[in-house]
């Protein structure tokens, strides 16, 4: 868990999960960088790394209620500092895939949902009105290619604020760091969630104008 410790007033929070067979102290780096920009972030383990996506949501959504549980818990750092309606969910690789899922169930005070390079063979989420934003490599990524990523974000509705980033060259790996793709993972990152949990609307040119794309497509933003 990672929190700010100067921030003036209420601030939200987001849930991050790994990928395949990777602990959560591999996207450990994302806590720092969320927590000093004035967001929780809760990086968590699935019950076991082989866990498939839909496994990996169920245990992303009992964090981010485990996360929101804080901010009335006794003793808690965060105790009345979270706005329990200004939640957000992340992940890599499977954890990405898991993240789509949660977005796509709709829970209460989520707002923001950041999908980096997602693997999910069964990619439809109907559902999902929960912002989301699809970061990929595309088929410069051996693992996750353009066609997974693209049929990803083509499921969700259009009349759900969603964007679909691919960037030229960005290998599987770029994602679990803020300072993948030349820094462009952070920055992406950020502007969406600070776009959408933090009520931010100019971060989206962020988003639009951004360098480096292979291909790029948004809906509702």
């Amino acid at each position: 868990m990672y929190y700010p410790t100067n921030a003036q007033g209420t601030f939200g929070g987001v849930v991050i999960l790994p990928g395949f067979i990777s602990p959560a102290s591999m996207m450990a780096a994302w806590g720092p960088f969320l927590a000093t920009r004035g967001m929780a972030a809760f990086i968590v383990d699935p019950p076991s790394g082989g866990d498939p996506p839909t496994t990996r949501s169920r245990a992303q959504l009992a964090a981010l209620e485990s996360l929101k549980a804080e901010n009335d818990r006794v003793g808690s750092p965060l105790r009345g500092k979270l706005n329990v309606n200004a939640m957000a969910v992340a992940g890599w690789s499977m954890g990405g895939g898991g993240t789509l899922h949660s977005a796509n169930s709709n829970p209460a005070g989520l707002k923001a949902a950041v999908a980096w390079a997602p693997w999910e063979l069964a990619t439809i989420f109907p559902n999902a009105r929960v912002p989301s934003i699809i970061l990929t490599g595309g088929n410069a990524d051996a693992l996750v290619n353009a066609g997974m990523s693209k049929a990803e974000y083509n499921s969700i509705p259009a009349t759900t604020s969603k964007a679909y980033v691919e960037f030229q060259g960005a290998d599987h790996f770029q994602w679990t760091s803020p300072n993948g793709v030349s820094g462009r993972a952070g920055a992406f990152t950020w502007a969406w969630l600070n776009a959408y949990v933090n009520g931010n609307a100019d971060c989206k040119s962020v988003i639009a104008r951004g360098t480096g794309m292979t291909d790029f497509a948004s809906s509702a933003l």
